[in-house]
Order: C-alpha cells, then sequence, then structure tokens
C-alpha cells in the first residue's frame, strides 16, 4: 500500500533516509495549476519547528484583490524582522523600487491583475541591461538579481498560503553570468611573488589556506582561534556562517598558526584581518584590492577565486569529496560538483578519469 502523505498543516517532519525537515505546502504554478512540493526548513527539528510558528503566526490573509504595494510591504517587513540586516538591504533595493514603479505606472494594481509582463518591463526601465557601444546598463547578474528578488516576495506569499500562486513564476530572466575562476598549479606562487607584505597579502593568504567565504574571514576574531589545540583551528559561529543553521571549526594548515596569532596580538578586539589603516576590510575594498592585482599579474582573480581554487586543487589531488565540503561549510557534495567545478582547467586530472574509464580495453 502506497504511503499516505501528511496533509498540510501537519508541522515539519522528516523524509525517509534524510535528516533534514520539510514542511508540504499547496502552491499553483504559473498557470494556475495545482501543485503540493515540501520546502526544507533545516536539519535541526526545533529550528525547523520554530520556523514553521513563525510562519503561522505571520499568515495574514491576502486575497486576489489585494494590492500588491501591500504583499511587498509585508514581505518586506517579514525579512526586517526575520533574517540578516544585509538580506533586508538586498530585496529592499528591488522591492522597493518594484513597489514604487506600480504606483506610478499602474496605481492600485491588484494581486490577480499583476502579469509576468509587469515584471519585464519594470526591469527593462530601472534595470535596462548594458549594451555593446551603449553607455550605462546593468550586468546581467545585477538584472537577474532584481527580478528574483520581486519574484522571492510572492514566492513567500505562496509559502505561508497568503495567495495561491505566483503571478509572476517562470519569468524569463538574462542568464547567470559566471565571474568565478580558479588558479593553475603554479598561478598563486606567481601571484605571491607580485604582491607585498602587508594586510591584503595576509587577507588572501587566509583564503587561500582555509577554502572560507570573504565574509567569515573578515569577520574572525581572536576570540575565534584555538592554536593550543592539535591541529589548531578557528571557529565559525553561527553568526558567522553563510545562511546560520550551523557552527562549524576551520583546521589551521601551513602559514596559518603563525599568521593569525601575529594579527590575533596586534588586534585583541574585533576583527583581526584588516586594511593598512587598521580598519575592518569591506567587500568593497576587497574588490577594489583585487581588480588592482589584477591588473599587475594579468591573472583574472577576484575575492571568491582562492575558494575556488581551494576546492579544485582539493579534488584534483584526490581529496574525499564530503570532507572537502564539510570544510568549505558545503551542506553536501553538489555545490562543488557543480557551482565550483573548474576540472576542464586539469587536463592532466581528465587524463587520469579517462584512463581508468578506458583501462584494460583492447584497440
Amino acid at each position: 500500500m502506497a504511503k499516505k502523505r501528511k496533509p498540510r498543516g501537519s508541522g515539519p517532519h522528516q523524509k525517509a533516509g534524510r535528516k533534514g525537515w520539510y514542511l508540504w505546502v499547496t502552491e499553483k504554478n504559473g498557470d494556475g495549476v495545482p501543485k503540493r512540493r515540501e520546502i526544507p526548513m533545516g536539519d535541526n527539528r526545533d529550528e525547523a519547528f520554530k520556523r514553521w510558528h513563525e510562519m503561522e503566526s505571520h499568515r495574514e490573509e491576502i486575497s486576489n484583490t489585494t494590492e500588491v504595494t501591500v504583499l511587498l510591504t509585508q514581505f518586506l517587513d517579514y525579512v526586517q524582522q526575520h533574517r540578516a540586516k544585509a538580506t533586508y538591504d538586498q530585496y529592499a533595493v528591488a522591492v522597493d523600487s518594484f513597489g514604487e514603479w506600480l504606483k506610478r505606472e499602474h496605481p492600485g494594481l491588484k494581486v490577480n491583475e499583476l502579469r509576468r509582463g509587469h515584471l519585464i518591463e519594470w526591469a527593462e526601465v530601472r534595470f535596462p541591461l548594458k549594451r555593446a557601444g551603449k553607455a550605462g546598463g546593468y550586468a546581467k547578474d545585477t538584472v537577474r538579481d532584481m527580478m528574483a528578488s520581486v519574484q522571492r516576495a510572492f514566492n513567500w506569499a505562496v509559502e505561508l498560503d497568503k495567495i495561491p500562486y505566483s503571478p509572476i513564476a517562470k519569468v524569463r530572466k538574462p542568464g547567470k553570468v559566471s565571474r568565478a575562476t580558479c588558479l593553475l598549479p603554479g598561478q598563486w606562487n606567481e601571484i605571491l611573488v607580485k604582491l607585498k607584505p602587508g594586510a591584503f597579502r595576509d587577507f588572501l593568504v587566509a583564503l587561500r589556506f582555509t577554502g572560507c567565504r570573504p565574509q567569515e574571514v573578515r569577520q574572525i576574531e581572536a576570540r575565534h582561534l584555538f592554536l593550543d589545540q592539535k591541529p589548531p583551528f578557528w571557529t565559525l559561529e553561527l553568526e558567522l556562517v553563510k545562511g546560520g543553521q550551523e557552527a562549524r571549526i576551520t583546521p589551521l594548515v601551513g602559514p596559518m598558526p603563525d599568521l593569525v596569532k601575529r594579527l590575533a596580538e596586534q588586534y585583541p578586539e574585533g576583527s583581526i584581518f584588516r586594511n593598512r589603516e587598521g580598519n575592518p576590510w569591506t567587500g568593497a575594498a576587497l574588490h577594489s584590492a583585487c581588480y588592482r592585482l589584477m591588473k599587475k599579474t594579468g591573472l583574472r582573480i577576484g575575492t571568491y577565486t582562492p575558494r575556488h581554487t581551494f576546492r579544485n586543487h582539493a579534488g584534483a589531488n584526490h581529496a574525499e569529496d564530503a570532507a572537502v565540503a564539510t570544510v568549505m561549510g558545503h551542506k553536501d557534495t553538489r555545490m562543488g560538483r557543480t557551482a565550483y567545478n573548474h576540472y576542464y582547467r586539469f587536463p592532466t586530472l581528465l587524463a587520469e578519469t579517462m584512463e581508468k574509464a578506458t583501462a584494460g580495453e583492447a584497440f
């Protein structure tokens, strides 16, 4: 007999063979066809039920005749209350812009009157794509992210049963442009030769030898260091980890123990990775420093390049995928096999793989 599905509203549940918690929701796709799906609620039971209760407490009914701007306002209020400030700021740019555009071009527009064309028209007016030979415009990734932020507001409303389906689902957005790069063996040494000892060099070394995200390294303080342990490590608490679902530790290898010890003695309070003026690094300052380094070396490098290099060099040296994912803070190995995959730049590794696939075959 087929296993009976749990009805919607019964709270989070675990899937067979999976440790994560999920919640059944009923929604409709862009054509209005009802569809049931499970949304992830996290790996921890208490956190999953806490999030579910938060969703239930914010279940303010919105009918199809409610104005779109009311839904957008409720979404931003929810994000401001339950998400990090950086997350709120990111959503607010697009959602506020879309709401102001609707008030000006389509005042009083109701949820049931909203169409995909409204989102496309707003994006073309407010965030036009950069065109060759023309001044101004926005990169594809920027336009894509702005449109996705507005779509997220309606997906949120669907998850909370405020509306039956998102009227702007499946809008065709500009393609994703990957700017992440991976250094080939030997290129890291070329970079170090042209980098003077200093704050930026220390930061790049930390990225390369830990595989951490730039925003995680920026927030490391002396209190996060445990240098008397074997092996020495630093901790990444929930507030430092992307997503904030699970804390982790990062072993310190190579030059890292001596590097962080020196910086911790220099800055016993606050972030230990600081610029030459003694101020904590900002994302904009790091991007500018990477751009200057790229001009000096001729190599394409960004703030995430050391992290991508860490993942691919580990794989090329036959490190276990699950261990690499754990060190990098990924939930599983899928991210490393997709977004972080630059194996096409390692012909020796590919040749070894092909030899294994054809071993013993006659020709």
